[in-house]
């Protein structure tokens, strides 16, 4: 009888502790995400002062040309499976060229199906100032981008 009460409060402990622990590792990997771009927002940062003046390729090619000998995995987010874009990148760069936008203009965001389809628990997206926010997927801002 002992035993069948410990087993019983093991079992709802694990009910309780399981959803929480994966909830939480799902919650790590989307900041991670927003970290990534927030790492492609300092190479081109770092782009612009090398070349002395910011990439002017909209999309995914704005980030390839920005972050050429960096880790390939900063392009990547790590909640989108299977990985990886067309052109090995999960992030959606900017519509018009960078030189022109304003630094509350939108440079980046993940693209859609990164977190859950239709961007259901929210997007990261970058704006040109290096600030990365969580968005709601149906967010107005989120589809500024190209």
């Amino acid at each position: 009888m002992e035993l069948l009460v410990l087993l019983v409060i093991l079992g709802v402990l694990a009910s309780v502790i399981v959803p929480t622990w994966r909830r939480a590792a799902r919650n790590s990997r989307i900041t991670q995400c927003a970290s990534n771009l927030s790492q492609l927002w300092r190479a081109q940062e770092a782009y612009a002062l090398r070349n002395g003046s910011p990439c002017d390729q909209p999309g995914e090619t704005y980030w390839s040309g920005v972050s050429s000998g960096m880790d390939p995995g900063m392009r990547l987010c790590p909640l989108k499976d299977p990985k990886s874009g067309p052109m090995g990148i999960d992030y959606r760069g900017p519509r018009s060229p960078v030189t022109g936008l304003a630094k509350e203009a939108l440079l980046g965001a993940d693209k859609p199906g990164n977190h859950a389809p239709h961007g259901a628990e929210g997007v990261n997206v970058l704006f040109k100032s290096g600030t990365v926010r969580l968005l709601g997927g149906g967010d107005p801002v989120w589809s500024q981008l190209a």
